[in-house]
């Protein structure tokens, strides 16, 4: 149980790594760079087709890195809960510690 939490509570960035360079991703930046520097040109500033497909293509680069994210989070989940109670605490300190999650913990009576 306190698995789950805490790997829900780590910030999804941490599970985009090292899907997020590979070539599909950097593809993806680089159209979105290209259109955000064509939407900003004098020539294209108001072309409407260029600023919405920038959005869709943003809205499309964000739900691939949630998918991603989402099966690297489960993917964490199954194999800290294969390791042994040593190797789980320590990885869960680790993350506790380093993006400050105790006080989002819940705490539990006795």
């Amino acid at each position: 149980m306190i698995v789950n939490q805490v790997c829900f509570l780590v910030p999804a960035s941490f599970f985009y790594k090292p899907d997020i360079n590979q070539e599909y991703f950097l593809s993806f930046r680089q159209d979105l760079e290209e259109m955000r520097r064509k939407s900003q040109s004098i020539a294209y500033r108001q072309d409407g087709y260029i600023k919405n497909n920038y959005l869709r293509r943003l809205k499309q680069y964000n739900e691939e890195l949630d998918l991603t994210a989402l099966k690297n989070r489960e993917e964490f989940v199954s194999i800290l809960k294969g390791e042994t109670d040593e190797m789980k605490v320590a990885c869960l300190y680790n993350l506790i510690r380093y993006y400050k999650l105790l006080p989002h913990l819940r705490t539990f009576n006795r």
